[in-house]
């Protein structure tokens, strides 16, 4: 643009636009390629994918937040989809690859109506699917008592199904279940739980069958000396946050000193204060001390002269938790340590588990933290049971404290395609077309869970289609016979919060996207600028 002849510059040199149906084309189409890479994975016999870094470090998994985050994309719209699907998994733990595939279909129905209808219609249809969706599924969902262990254990093995470690699932689900429910809490609402108070500790050796439940904190540390006693009953404990050493001098100074004994005096005060500090810790009854920072070698020694079992540089947040468990206060100088910042607990023993050192600080009557103790051969396999166990412990969480579930297996997307067809007619003008839009994208999650067993999905669909407009909601799919069956019945369901969060996700991905018509970026950074 000009004006009186002179140029008036507004974007950076090497900076682009795109503006126009071209914008939107090409982002739909980045979409699309996000939902199409984690289409594969969805289901109980979904598939797995090998990714491999710069490095060579390489994960095999099948969980669709994993696959996306490590995936190395440029392109804008794509990691909008991606951060989608990041915080569904940190909300959730799982649904993130039907939120994602589920945001594919709409964008790829919205290609079709494109033309005839404008982006703003679209959006607000799919907002009025999504709204009447939930209140379906409020209609549809059904509640349980939160301490129901055969509800729980069927959301755990249907959060679990189709994980690289099917086979030790039974074992996991015991383990999921049980930890949920060590540390929930009844209150007015119900439930409520923190799952910071459950801790995951990878020990490379044995097999997923190893795995084990601990009624308290595991620390992957080893005693300060061989000299102290490996196991302490009935502990008192102390927890020290700063170093337990003689502090050097701020300031930067030295210390010149010719008489020998002098250098005797010095070394004897320095160890005079420790033995001062050693006896203020034995003369409250502590036995096992815990410190965040380092305990040089002299105080170790003193300590283990005494008997008591001392850990040094221990992790932040096992210091809380052994807090918690042990009700000791954390302080920040020995000074501060009183009878009333101690705490107690039953057991600290110090074991060998295959290839670690680890402390098991235990206590079966305070159902306040748990430590769930992962086995595996490889370091590939850890991480991934640690994934998959972390997703159950979501799921489970939401279940307890919502304490309702819905059908799986494709069931519930069914229901609602069927209703969202039917409520469509009864809204009229343009925004039904992009209702029915939404009716025939959800039905992409059962077409795609028979798909990857092997099995006609459009058949399959059909027939729980029939089955549902004869008024049985709960019937879904099942992925080992190839036909339908009584999803409640059997045990394949899944928290209403997750289906819930699934749609609101998919529908915000989806709008994101179709209310963009310019892209204004620096050149080389936003992956989009066409190559030279």
């Amino acid at each position: 643009m000009y004006s009186s002849g002179q140029p008036i510059i507004i974007l950076q040199e090497g900076s682009y636009r795109e503006t126009g149906e071209d914008v939107l084309y090409k982002d739909i189409s980045a979409a699309k390629a996000i939902s199409d890479i984690v289409r594969s994975t969805l289901g109980p016999k979904g598939m797995d994918k090998m990714l491999v870094d710069s490095t060579g470090d390489v994960v095999i998994t099948n969980d669709g937040a994993t696959i996306l985050k490590d995936l190395d994309i440029v392109h804008p719209a794509a990691k909008m989809l991606v951060e989608v699907a990041e915080t569904l998994d940190e909300e959730c733990g799982d649904g993130t690859t039907s939120a994602v595939v589920l945001a594919g279909e709409l964008l790829k129905h919205t290609e079709d109506m494109l033309g005839r209808i404008h982006t703003s219609t679209i959006t607000h249809g799919y907002r009025m699917a999504a709204e009447k969706a939930i209140e379906i599924l409020g209609e549809l969902k059904h509640e349980f008592d939160p301490e129901d262990l055969s509800k729980l254990r069927s959301i755990a093995r249907t959060s679990l199904t189709g994980k690289s470690i099917e086979v030790e699932k039974d074992l996991l689900e015991e383990i999921a279940v049980k930890s949920v429910l060590s540390i929930s809490k009844k209150d007015e609402q119900g439930m409520d739980l923190d799952l910071d108070d459950i801790k995951l500790v990878k020990s490379t050796g044995g097999s997923v069958d190893d795995s084990t439940l601990i009624d308290g904190v595991v620390l992957k540390k080893e005693r300060g000396v061989d000299t102290m006693p490996m196991f302490v009953e009935n502990a008192v404990v102390a927890l020290l946050s700063t170093p337990l050493k003689i502090k050097k001098p701020e300031a930067k100074a030295s210390i010149s000193i010719r008489d020998p004994k002098k250098i005797q005096e010095f070394k004897k005060e320095e160890e005079d204060k420790i033995k001062k500090i050693i006896k203020t810790i034995e003369s409250l009854g502590v036995n096992v001390l815990f410190c965040k920072e380092e305990i040089s070698d002299l105080p170790m020694e003193l300590l283990a002269k005494k008997g008591i079992f001392a850990v040094e540089n221990v992790e932040e947040r096992d210091m809380k938790l052994l807090s918690h468990l042990t009700g000791a206060e954390m302080v920040s100088t020995t000074s501060e340590l009183s009878p009333d910042s101690l705490g107690k607990v039953k057991t600290v023993e110090e074991k060998y588990v295959s290839e670690n050192n680890l402390i098991f600080v235990e206590d079966p009557d305070k159902k306040k933290t748990i430590t769930i103790i992962l086995r595996g051969g490889s370091d590939h396999i850890l991480d991934e049971i640690e994934r998959d166990i972390e997703d159950a412990l979501k799921v489970l969480s939401h279940a307890v404290k919502d304490h309702s579930i819905l059908p799986g297996g494709g069931a519930t997307e069914v229901e609602l395609s069927i209703r969202l067809n039917d409520y469509a007619r009864t809204v009229g003008g343009r925004e039904q077309m992009a209702i029915e839009a939404f009716s025939k994208a959800l039905l992409v999650i059962p077409k795609n869970i028979a798909g990857n067993a092997g099995f006609n999905g459009l058949d399959l669909v059909m027939e729980l289609i029939t089955e549902h407009k004869k008024g049985s909601v709960n019937y879904g799919l099942d992925v080992y016979s190839g036909g339908i069956q009584d999803s409640m019945k059997n045990g394949v369901v899944e928290p209403y919060k997750i289906k819930v969060q699934v749609i609101q996700s998919a529908v915000e991905a989806t709008n994101m996207i179709l209310r963009i018509d310019d892209v204004i970026g620096s050149k080389g950074g936003m992956g989009l600028e066409e190559e030279e």
